[in-house]
């Protein structure tokens, strides 16, 4: 349900665009520093292999709104992966797809968002967020930073 609502919330923050297209957004890339395949294992065998991750700030060019967002691809030998997400404010965790071979690559996945009262911070900042795999009873949790972000 709350997944519902964030999805809810980010379209009617983009639809609230008086002609929201491809120009009305800025977008920040930003590539984590130690960006190699990293595998996480946990002592009952559950494993998580991060091959690529994408953190990025998105804005409304009005700059009243901004989101960062994560496109990470890998794989897992769990029966579930999830990430969590805080973009309402309440931590809820969003599935990922996991392909037929255990691999994914999910949409880009919005961590959290902002609303700004004039020109978004200027600032540079870091986020994180947790992956997890569900493998019958055990659970492997990974936390994932951002690196350095900019709006």
């Amino acid at each position: 349900m709350r997944f519902e609502i964030l999805v809810s919330c980010i379209i009617l923050a983009f639809a609230s665009c008086s002609t929201c297209n491809s120009t009305d957004l800025s977008v920040a890339f930003t590539r984590n520093e130690n960006d190699s395949v990293r595998i996480y294992k946990d002592s009952k065998g559950t494993i998580i292999t991060i091959t690529n991750s994408l953190w990025f700030t998105t804005t409304t060019n009005s700059k009243s709104f901004g989101l960062v967002n994560l496109a990470i691809t890998g794989s897992s030998n769990a029966d579930r992966v999830t990430v969590l997400t805080s973009g309402d404010g309440v931590l809820s965790e969003q599935d990922i797809l996991l392909e037929t071979d255990k691999s994914f690559k999910p949409d880009t996945v919005g961590i959290s968002f902002s609303h700004f009262s004039g020109a978004p911070p200027a600032t540079e900042f870091e986020r994180s967020t947790v992956i997890k795999a569900y493998k019958g009873s055990d659970t492997l949790t990974v936390t994932l930073k951002s690196g350095k972000l900019k709006y």
